[in-house]
């Protein structure tokens, strides 16, 4: 392998067998060794006895490009184990960590004994991309312990108990400092891509910070792999190509690593190839059998909602639906087609949906997940055609009537039809609605939000005030409806532009661009999904504030004009018209047919 890093170390090994005796022999070729520190180790023994010896040969390797690493100014030595055999067994799961083999990693590095506080670190951040449960212990060690690490690891150490937007702040601060410690920007980057959109940030503040962690560290394959999604997402296909084609030089995994290299095949496939090629793609990879037998294959559908691609999640949740092999995929194929069709203006499909789920287990929960999205996109539409809900608000009354066994998808329905009321100025059914909800006081939320949309019919600034501690996706939150983010940032956005905030309004809807999401989405709806499937309606009232705000000529702009167009382009009528508008605006100056 060549490498213009002049820390690589090129090894080089010899087999002998003599007499029934095996010899393995590693030793450093090429190199510039540090004085008289030579890498090299051998062992020696029965040919039987041959996989205790590439073993032991290991271990040794591994101690010897430890004690190089050492006189690295960013290796944490004071945080590693200080035995041979456990440092053997940090570099196997740091190989696995660096190759994106994530449940190896996590499970490599949880197996080895005793405090290593490097392992403690790498898993967090493994826990924080998935969004699994944080160890609240290790973090409070991590932050008692911090001086076991370099100077340049320990804002990162901070941030993890840092609470945003001052995060970023932190991280930002520490990869401008340490920009060539390729932990600093990637973990800067990581956050932005993940949960920068959550504060008002745009999720392509992420671009640049990855590509610097990957000048630092260019095999570094968590930060290939996250700069393909973020390219994936922001439709840039020449890049995206560029470094998928570099991940295919990734060594071989199994389980979660190769999902995610198929599932960045089909995000690939459905942002940018044509929809046959994209079909034929995916029908293929259902029939594989490593495909098959992945227990959480059908999240694949979903989560290309969060690659920009909800053409791509409706007609391979279309395929889940039907997939007779895998019955358990039949769920979370008709939810990703139910993002899908919100996301690309199709509401008539939404009924279509919504009376499929009628036909699964846990029918009645499904079946008013697709209504209540319904009256989202209609109450929360500046086109007052589009928000004449009265066929949809007639049957969440039908549903609210019918579900009044069960309390939670009751106050849901009614909460439902307060926010419908709401939009369409009508205090009294509003006034019925929050009276119900103060009946049901465990939901407490539903009925502060009905309260603010009460109060933003004529006191905007008291409407946010109560929306201001509404908690945001990247906190550890029971929603009481899986649509309450997402209206609580449409309402906030609809109070800020009354108030003619309307930088703070942009800020707010820009929410939709995140990826933050629990485990790998083959469980019940979450919230961050309903941020993907009302976000051309987002994208839409942002480009509208900005041109309210005289800007219609820098990137946020063209990039959004560019996604209405692509994503409404064959949506019912009224955002056909409104994609044809956008795309003459993506067409013309200043943002010509940039990607």
């Amino acid at each position: 392998e060549r490498s213009t890093d002049p820390r690589t170390i090129r090894l080089e090994g010899m087999v002998a067998l003599s007499a029934g005796q095996l010899r393995l022999t590693v030793q450093e070729r090429g190199g510039q060794p540090l004085g008289d520190q030579l890498i090299s180790a051998n062992d020696s023994g029965p040919v039987e006895d041959w996989r205790r010896l590439a073993d032991t040969v290991e271990a040794k390797l591994v101690y010897a490009i430890w004690n190089r690493a050492e006189h690295d100014p960013y290796f944490p030595v004071n945080a590693i184990p200080s035995d041979a055999g456990r440092r053997a067994q940090l570099a196997k799961a740091e190989q696995f960590f660096s190759l994106g083999q994530w449940e190896n990693a996590q499970d490599a590095y949880r197996a080895i004994p005793g405090t290593c506080l490097l392992c403690i670190f790498r898993s967090h951040d493994i826990a924080r991309w998935f969004g699994l449960p944080q160890d609240t212990l290790g973090l409070a060690l991590l932050q008692r312990a911090d001086s076991s690490f370099p100077p340049q690891y320990r804002p990162l150490i901070h941030s993890f108990t840092t609470p945003a937007p001052a995060r970023f702040d932190t991280l930002e601060s520490a990869s401008r400092n340490w920009n060539w410690f390729f932990l600093a920007p990637f973990e800067f980057a990581d956050e932005l891509f993940h949960r920068g959109p959550l504060y008002g940030r745009l999720r392509a503040e992420a671009i640049d910070p990855f590509r610097q962690t990957l000048l630092a560290r260019p095999r570094f394959w968590p930060g290939l792999e996250h700069l393909t999604w973020l390219l994936i997402s922001e439709g840039d296909s020449a890049g995206a190509k560029q470094t998928l084609d570099s991940l295919q030089a990734q060594p071989a995994a199994s389980g979660l690593a190769v999902a995610l290299a198929n599932l960045r095949l089909l995000g690939f496939h459905w942002r940018f190839l044509p929809p046959d090629a994209a079909r034929q793609f995916s029908a293929a990879l259902l029939k594989q059998p490593e495909i098959l037998h992945y227990r959480d294959a059908a999240a694949g559908a979903r989560l290309l909602m969060s690659m920009d691609a909800p053409r791509g999640a409706f007609e391979l949740g279309g395929m889940f639906a039907r997939w007779r092999e895998r019955e358990d995929a039949a769920l979370p194929g008709l939810l990703a087609q139910l993002y899908g069709a919100a996301a690309l203006g199709w509401l008539d499909s939404l009924t279509v949906i919504r009376k499929r789920f009628a036909r699964l287990p846990q029918a009645p929960a499904y079946e008013l997940l697709a209504l209540e999205l319904e009256a989202v996109l209609r109450a929360f539409d500046p086109n007052p055609a589009v928000r004449d809900a009265g066929e949809t608000r007639q049957e969440l009354e039908r549903a609210a009537r019918r579900l009044t066994a069960d309390a939670g998808l009751h106050a849901r329905a009614t909460w439902m039809l307060g926010v419908l009321a709401a939009r369409r100025g009508d205090t009294t059914t509003l006034s019925t609605a929050r009276r119900d909800l103060r009946g049901q006081p465990s939901q407490p939320w539903l009925g502060r939000i009905l309260d603010a949309a009460l109060a933003g019919l004529t006191e905007p600034s008291g409407a946010l005030a109560l929306l201001r501690d509404a908690p945001p996706l990247d906190r550890e939150v029971d929603y009481a409806d899986p649509l309450e983010d997402a209206v609580v940032h449409l309402l906030r956005a609809a109070f800020q532009e009354q108030l003619e905030s309307r930088p703070e309004a942009l800020r707010t809807l820009r929410w939709h661009e995140h990826s933050q999401i629990g485990g790998h989405l083959t469980g019940e709806p979450q919230a961050g999904e309903l941020a993907w499937a009302v976000g051309t309606l987002a994208r839409w009232k942002r480009g509208e504030l900005l041109t309210a705000m005289g800007v219609n000529d820098n990137a946020e702009w063209c990039s959004l004009n560019r996604g209405i167009a692509r994503l409404w382009a064959a949506g019912d009528s009224v955002f056909r018209a409104r994609a044809a508008t956008a795309k003459h605006a993506a067409d013309s100056a200043p943002c010509g047919t940039a990607p």
